[in-house]
């Protein structure tokens, strides 16, 4: 105030000019300041916001995507699992738990609607497992129905190295099962196999939906028996784990939206120099890759992950990576804009962050 007071002071002028060129100084004064701003509340306190002067160049961005759109390119082999739209709230990979607010890596999506939505086989196959609520095996999924599929290309999909020749679907949180059905029955693309419901774990009517590719067995699962090493011929004894975005698998809904970036304050400043926040419309898409000099993560199939032996270890995102923290926010609700900051040790050359498609943003920092 008083640099904008002395420099008024010192050129002549009459007391109505004065006025008007000290507004006009303080005014600039003002906006030349770097400050921090607020972003857009959210279930968690959300990190500082850097001003403009802080932003890095963004710019546009594509990158060869970890794996293919099954269901795109004019595909008909696969439908949906539900009568779209319904809405799409919990994507998959790092999310934050709806109900306990702890972080979480989500194995699949959860479709919200009223109970008893059919649910519909989204390509042909066997039923590979029918589950009761209140089972050992899925002591939070509720009434469970998986159905095995074979797969034949084309496109060659390779998963952990491994060609895949079939792929499991999940469909967890039913209400009921058409009358009848079991383990061994053939199902064709769109038949009925089940209802969405509250079952399990559901907060809310919803079916939790998932996509294991060349196996069944969670790596967790497998770590925790001992059994690390692929065995020939196991559906479960692969030596990684299955799960991957299922919207590989989904017909797309709507044209993909671009991440954004921005910079943040890191919350830790102690041990972390440069903070990014990536920003998606999770209705419309979901970040997967996340592209650094530093490293590369990708969630599909856990490249980069430190440790995904243990539950709790692959839900730590912020020990994810030693070179990158990940924070998460979770949208308000009816939000369905969602973002994950991105903490780092040591300032990165470059940050990238891209969704299934391969459409993403590149910053030069």
């Amino acid at each position: 105030h008083s640099f904008c007071t002395l420099l008024a002071e010192a050129v002549p002028m009459s007391r109505l000019q004065r006025l008007l060129l000290g507004l006009r100084l303080l005014v600039a004064c003002c906006l030349s300041v770097v400050v921090f701003h607020e972003p857009v509340a959210a279930s968690r306190t959300p990190l500082a916001l850097w001003g403009d002067a802080g932003q890095p160049q963004s710019l546009e961005h594509t990158l060869a995507a970890p794996l293919p759109r099954l269901a795109s390119n004019g595909s008909t082999n696969f439908v949906a699992p539900v009568a779209l739209p319904l809405l799409n709230v919990s994507m998959f990979g790092p999310v934050v738990h709806p109900t306990n607010g702890k972080d979480m890596f989500h194995h699949g999506l959860d479709f919200i609607g009223p109970v008893n939505t059919t649910v519909s086989a989204i390509a042909d196959g066997t039923v590979h497992d029918v589950v009761p609520d209140g089972s050992p095996s899925f002591p939070f999924g509720g009434n469970v129905i998986a159905v095995r599929h074979p797969y034949t290309g084309p496109p060659a999909v390779s998963i952990h190295g491994v060609a895949m020749d079939e792929f499991f679907s999940y469909h967890m949180n039913l209400d009921h099962f058409p009358p009848g059905i079991k383990e061994g029955d053939a199902v064709v693309k769109g038949q009925t196999i089940g209802f969405v419901g509250s079952t399990g774990s559901a907060s809310e009517p919803s079916m939790h939906f998932e996509v294991r590719a060349q196996g069944y067995c969670s790596y967790q699962f497998q770590h925790s028996r001992g059994r690390t090493a692929p065995e020939p011929g196991s559906a479960c004894y692969t030596g990684f784990d299955p799960h991957v975005n299922p919207l590989y698998f989904l017909p797309p809904r709507f044209t993909p939206d671009r991440p954004t970036l921005a910079r943040v304050r890191p919350s830790d400043d102690t041990n972390f120099t440069y903070a990014l926040r990536a920003c998606v419309n999770a209705s419309r898409n979901a970040l997967e890759t996340i592209d650094t000099d530093l490293g590369r993560l990708v969630f599909s199939t856990r490249e980069g992950f430190d440790d995904i032996s243990t539950s709790a270890s692959i839900d730590d995102a912020e020990n994810v990576a030693s070179w990158v923290s990940l924070r998460l926010l979770s949208p308000l609700l009816n939000e369905t804009v969602t973002c994950l900051e991105m903490q780092f040790p040591r300032r990165p050359r470059f940050v990238g962050v891209y969704t299934i498609d391969g459409t993403g943003t590149l910053a030069d920092t």
